[in-house]
Formats: C-alpha cells, structure tokens, sequence
C-alpha cells in the first residue's frame, strides 16, 4: 500500500458550477476516485489474507523464553529485564529484524542494579532459563 492519492470528494462543490466542461471534470474525477479506492481495496483484502496466514503461523510456532538484562547509559543508568519469547525459527531466512513478543519487562535505575539482577534471577528460576546480559563493562 505504498501509492498515495487525492480523493476529490466535495459533496457540495458541484452546486453553483454552470460549466458543463468542469462538471465532465469533476466527474472523470470522481470515476478514477472509485477506481482507486476499488484498487486500494483488493490490495487491503489481499494484506488482509496474508496476516491472517502470519497470525495462525506465528500461533503454531513454539518460542524459547529468554531473560535479558541489558543495561543502558543515556544521561544516567537504567538497567531494562525482561523476557524475550525467541521463535524457533531459522532467522536467515528473514531480511528484516524480528519483532518478537516480550513479557514481566521492568526498568530500573542504576542505583537499583541490585534489585534488576534479583528481579532477572527470578525470571530465569521462573521460565527456566538463561540470564542474557548486555551492555555491561567487560571484566
């Protein structure tokens, strides 16, 4: 759905024009209008059909639950946990990075660093896995 259009739709624009050569306009216009929308139409029904093949996919496809933290240094620290519900798919063949569902995500500031790591321990107890850690300083 990448074209862009103009619908010339003006329900009272046509009532005080005596020239039949605008009023023909004004028609051929309203023509392509339909014809477009008719267009845009199809190509939504056919979006339309192939979420719904995404959507009973991607509800068939197992996932692996992974904990995360990651840690971020804007203005101050924030540590972000959570869990990524990673599909078990082969990511190759995808050209476009992965949405993927997330879920008990939580933000912490830096001075409760040591509450984020509890609080991922108890995920990772939770959904028996892994903790993923990003962006802390290398040992």
């Amino acid at each position: 759905m990448g074209s862009h259009y103009t619908i010339h739709l003006n329900r009272e624009d046509y009532k005080h024009v005596f020239d039949l050569s605008s009023l023909e306009k004004k028609l051929e216009w309203t023509k392509r209008d339909i014809d477009l929308l008719k267009e845009q139409i199809a190509v939504s029904e056919e979006y339309m059909h192939h979420v719904t093949e995404q959507i009973e996919m991607v509800s068939s496809t197992e996932t692996e639950p992974h904990v995360y933290i990651h840690r971020k240094n804007y203005d101050n620290v924030q540590f972000y946990v959570g869990v990524k519900h990673v599909p078990k798919v082969d990511f190759e063949k995808f050209s476009q990075n992965l949405y993927i569902r997330t879920s008990d995500t939580e933000l912490f500031e830096g001075r409760q660093r040591h509450t984020a790591i509890a609080y991922a321990k108890s995920l990772a107890e939770k959904y028996g896995c892994d903790i993923r850690r990003q962006g802390f300083p290398k040992k």
